[in-house]
């Protein structure tokens, strides 16, 4: 049976159980941040294997930013996401709209930065620079701080519409 919403348009019902379920602080959430820590685990060893092939090549020319290239997703991603991992059988995590929007400006953050680093790296090595790499890190810091207001947004919206436990 389906429903419809608002507009009239059909939807399915949402999932109790599978890969589409919603759920707080279960086994989903916790292997979702696992393998998104383990995603970015991935993504560092990327950037650093990247960056040492770069400068292999590049004539004994070393940048700070390709050096440290890696550290953008383990850092901001791999980290975070393992101890949420570790922490979400013990707390509340906020589920809706709100957190997967900040998921996602967290991912596109991270990206934007790695990628802007990454090319500074390589102009660095280059021997030039540009001024549009500013817009690298202000579209990541307007990304980041958008993450950081959905996520505690989020976080209030469901302490607001959650009943009060006693006891």
């Amino acid at each position: 049976m389906s429903t419809s919403d608002p507009v009239g348009l059909p939807y399915p019902p949402i999932a109790s159980s599978g890969p589409l379920a919603r759920s707080g602080p279960s086994g989903n959430q916790r292997s979702r941040d696992s393998r998104t820590a383990l995603t970015y685990l991935a993504v560092a060893a990327f950037c650093g294997v990247f960056a040492a092939v770069y400068e292999h090549f590049s004539h004994g020319v070393y940048s700070a930013w390709m050096v440290l290239l890696f550290a953008w997703p383990l850092l901001a991603g791999a980290v975070p996401y393992a101890i949420a991992a570790l922490l979400t059988r013990h707390a509340s995590v906020p589920v809706g709209r709100g957190r997967d929007w900040a998921r996602l400006c967290h991912h596109a953050a991270i990206a934007t930065a790695t990628i802007g680093a990454c090319l500074s790296g390589v102009l660095e090595i280059y021997g030039t620079t540009s001024d549009w790499l500013a817009w690298y890190w202000a579209a990541a810091a307007v990304l980041a701080t958008t993450a950081l207001g959905l996520a505690v947004g989020s976080r209030q919206r469901q302490a607001r519409h959650s009943p009060a436990r006693l006891g």
